[in-house]
């Protein structure tokens, strides 16, 4: 099919009657190269709209791991309490203690970042909470966790842990007592602006290296496709070679991209963390 395409910019031979090969004309080399460097455009495109997609839930679940963290001090506190005969219904500076965590984790956030930290009771009613809206209300039944066997909890992945509801993150934490009965679930939620923050900053630094990486591979490709289709003829046309060196190309130019994506972020996500720590 390409051949035919190309019939009308080939370089007829002297005489018919020869066995002479027909070569592929100079405009018709640059359709070609034209076609895969679009090809190869189209391709990088793809993969950085893929790679964003992905690397917007490495971000949410770093945030979520990061707070888990700081939660499990609260998580800890709470348990200590209960094995010393307190009931969770009613344990003494509360609201002093969520706020602590809180602090802990609002530090350095961008203001304008809702955060939120609770004490949940297992039928769903927030029993403690820095969010007044939330304390003596009960959560609905998209947001809640159960976590009735503690066998399951050991065996569950990080995913089973949070969740997102009305552009809401949450990540729960279960409280058990003495004889590992569940007891509640220290529930942390925040907006989902502050991964649409992180994924943001990251991309925008993004953009120029998939620009390099774009015309560097457009550059390359043209360049090994001219050199193979410089005695090219439409009766040996050489389309696995061609193929071979699209495939290559692209390859290479999305591991490069990829993984400058991942180390942007590695970078920018450990300079967050080393601000929070001073």
């Amino acid at each position: 099919m390409l051949a035919k395409n190309l019939s009308a910019s080939v370089q007829e031979p002297g005489d018919p009657m020869t066995s002479q090969e027909t070569y592929i004309s100079t405009s018709g080399k640059w359709k070609i190269i034209a076609g895969t460097v679009a090809l190869l455009i189209l391709a990088l495109v793809f993969n950085a709209l893929l790679s964003s997609s992905s690397l917007r839930k490495l971000y949410e679940e770093s945030i979520v791991s990061e707070y888990r963290i700081i939660g499990k001090d609260l998580q800890r506190n709470l348990e200590e309490s209960l094995r010393s005969g307190k009931n969770i219904r009613d344990i003494p500076g509360m609201d002093s203690i969520l706020e602590e965590t809180k602090e802990r984790i609002e530090r350095d956030i961008p203001e304008g970042n809702m955060i939120s930290v609770s004490v949940v009771l297992p039928d769903g009613s927030v029993r403690y909470s820095t969010d007044k809206k939330l304390s003596g209300a009960t959560l609905p039944e998209q947001v809640r966790f159960n976590y009735e066997n503690a066998e399951d909890e050991k065996k569950s992945s990080l995913k089973s842990h949070y969740t997102k509801y009305e552009n809401t993150c949450i990540t729960a934490l279960p409280v058990r007592n003495r004889e590992k009965k569940w007891e509640g679930t220290v529930i942390i939620a925040f907006d989902e602006k502050q991964v649409r923050d992180l994924h943001d900053a990251v991309f925008d630094k993004n953009v120029r290296t998939l620009m390099i990486i774009m015309i560097s591979s457009a550059m390359l490709q043209a360049l090994f496709n001219l050199m193979i289709l410089s005695k090219a003829s439409i009766q040996r046309f050489p389309k696995r070679k061609i193929s071979i060196v699209i495939f290559l190309v692209i390859i290479l130019s999305q591991l490069v991209f990829s993984g400058l994506n991942v180390n942007t972020f590695k970078n920018h996500y450990l300079q967050i963390h080393k601000e929070r720590i001073k």
